[in-house]
């Protein structure tokens, strides 16, 4: 695909200490894009000046008003009329390889597929639960998934992250884009959509970024309580 039809968006707010680590692994990949769109929520630290050194377009909008869905739509409302794949990164995901956006992006050569994403590694010094959630939820063969697979994968067949995520531009229009009304997994309601629409969902193991979290007990109880009120 054409690097001219590509853009790259990230949700930022105070990126801190490993925002210039990730803009740096994007400056290294063999694929390159014709467009980088940050929408910052009011960062305080050099976040906002630092994307702009690395060639980024910014837009701000103030704390208050961020929500995850709406925030990505905005996003992918922002990008010229030429793009064909929308990318999405969070601001804390270290591309793990000079080829993660070239992998990820082929999986979009067939027309059927209208989303895919990438592979999750750990942080060296991430702990045990979360080595063990990436290594689990991110195993290391890709797949490509149809509706067919429901009744096989159950609702893991419409898991996504938009940590590292690609989608078509155009099928992703299709089937109304970002909800504003989820608490969470705007991803996942998106991949069910795209399903559902006759589409496939592309998981690609080559294409890996470093993410994970160090949370506290009583973060981690709030993250598992929403992740099953949003199943």
């Amino acid at each position: 695909m054409d690097n001219k039809n590509l853009s790259l968006l990230i949700p930022t707010l105070n990126a801190g200490s490993s925002w210039v680590r990730l803009l740096d692994s994007i400056e290294q990949q063999s694929l390159k894009v014709s467009q980088k769109l940050i929408i910052d929520s009011g960062s305080a630290d050099d976040t906002v000046a630092t994307a702009i050194a690395y060639g980024f377009e910014v837009r701000s909008i103030k704390k208050e008003e961020f929500n995850h869905e709406r925030v990505r739509q905005n996003l992918v409302d922002l990008t010229g009329d030429g793009t064909e794949l929308c990318i999405f990164l969070t601001q804390d995901a270290i591309l793990a390889s000079n080829e993660s956006l070239k992998n990820l992006v082929s999986a979009f050569d067939g027309p059927e597929v209208g989303m895919a994403y990438g592979r999750q590694l750990p942080h060296l010094n991430a702990k045990p639960l979360e080595t063990h959630l990436r290594l689990f939820n991110y195993p290391d063969a890709s797949e490509v998934l149809s509706i067919q697979d429901i009744g096989r994968k159950g609702f893991k067949v419409f898991f996504c992250s938009n940590s590292f995520a690609a989608y078509r531009k155009r099928t992703l229009g299709l089937v109304g884009g970002f909800p504003s009304y989820a608490i969470m997994g705007e991803d996942a309601i998106v991949a069910a959509k795209t399903l559902e629409a006759g589409f496939k969902k592309a998981y690609v193991a080559p294409a890996t970024v470093y993410h994970s979290h160090n949370y506290k007990v009583k973060e981690d109880f709030k993250h598992y309580f929403d992740t099953r009120v949003f199943h």
